[in-house]
Parts: C-alpha cells; structure tokens; sequence
C-alpha cells in the first residue's frame, strides 16, 4: 500500500485523531482512507534546564557590551508541583563555576536576584565581568519540602520560567530581557558535573550565591 497523506488532529492542544490516506487503485482490502482515532493525549512542553549569559562590564574591545547590572527573574507559575528549587550554578568567561545556590521559589512566587550584588559579588577567582547562567528546576532535595542543596543530587520537576534582563550598550544604552535558552532537561552527566563542582567549590572556600527573601526584590538595573 502506498501511502499519500497523513493527518493529524488536534483539539485544545490534545492529539485525537491520526488519518493516513492510501492511493493505491488495487488496495488488497479495499480501503481507501484508515482512520486511528486514539484517546486524547497532552503534548507539553516541560524544561527544566535554562541556560543564559550575563555582561556586567566586558568591554566592547572584547566583544562585550555590558553596561551594568543585569537581573535574573524566576517564576513558579503553577502549584501542581508545589515549592520548587532554583539551583543555580554561575560561571565566568573562562568556564570556571564560581558561585552556586539553591533558591526556594514558591507557588505563584518570583525570585529576582541581581547578577552583580547577588551572583557575582564573591567570585572564586575574582572580578567577574560576564559568564554564563545555568538555572535547573527541581523539587527541595534536603531537609523539608523548603529546602534546596545545588550541591546534592536532585529530581529536576517542571515549571520554572526564567527571565534575565541586560543592560547593554552599543551606540546607546538599552535594556533587554529574554526567556533563559530552555534545554530541556541537564543530560546526567551536566547535572552530575554541576553538583560535584559545586560541592568541590563550596567545601574550598567559595561562597554560595545569594537567595532574594520571599516578595523582595534585587533593585533597579544598572547600578
């Protein structure tokens, strides 16, 4: 049988139906059109894994163009999942982790952490002018369902979203905020590099980032 065509129905984001449609004159059975209509299935999108980079102050004669401080904004948009963890690992330009948290972001909650005074002001090696951001979403993996350890192994639970804002300048100040480069989900062996990593820099004398307090927020962008 040759097949022409195949269909796909859907109804409020749910697949109900699949048409295939053969063109063959001598079908052995006879049958034109096959129909499989199949029990409504959800397709989501779920991430758990957010990836950005942040520019503080790199300068435009080595390709950067920060002008200030940037913000990072993660939100908890649904109580399905109840009290969820940021686990947040920050490295510099040079792929070095200098600093990482675990931040409590609780249903319908919003945690806004200044990448210079909060994720960047204690760097292991230094000044720290611009970097990467990786974000993992995951249940409390310590004492309580209000506790989150970057440096411990976690269960990575959807939905966190992730915003970052950059105040750039090139030609004119501007600022900008864009959803954090969604990866799906950590491979095992990223998720495993960034809590070893972490523990290894916590245990050496680097410092964990800061997490805001509940409703509070980092500021106004560009100090």
């Amino acid at each position: 049988m040759t097949i022409d065509r195949v269909a796909f129905s859907a109804f409020g984001g749910n697949l109900t139906q699949v048409t295939i449609t053969s063109g063959d004159s001598d079908e052995p059975f006879g049958i034109d059109d096959v129909k499989w209509t199949i029990a409504p299935t959800t397709i989501s999108m779920c991430s758990t894994f957010g990836v950005t980079y942040y520019d503080l102050s790199e300068p435009y004669s080595s390709n950067g163009s920060g002008n200030g401080d940037n913000l990072l904004n993660i939100v908890n948009p649904t109580r399905a999942n109840g009290n969820l963890c940021a686990m947040i690992y920050v490295f510099d330009n040079q792929e070095e982790l200098q600093t990482c948290c675990g931040c409590l972001v609780t249903p319908n909650g919003l945690d806004q952490l200044s990448v210079k005074k909060d994720l960047t002001n204690a760097p292991l090696t230094g000044s720290n002018p611009s970097g990467l951001i990786e974000v993992a979403s995951a249940t409390p993996n310590a004492d309580d369902d209000t506790a989150c350890n970057p440096c411990s192994s976690y269960t990575p639970t959807c939905n966190l979203i992730s915003y970052i804002t950059h105040n750039q300048k090139i030609g004119t100040s501007s600022l900008t905020e864009v959803q954090l480069y969604s990866q799906g989900a950590a491979d095992s062996a990223e998720q495993a590099y960034l809590t070893s990593t972490c523990c290894d820099l916590l245990s050496n004398g680097g410092t964990e980032c800061t997490c805001p307090a509940a409703g509070t927020s980092a500021g106004a962008v560009g100090d």
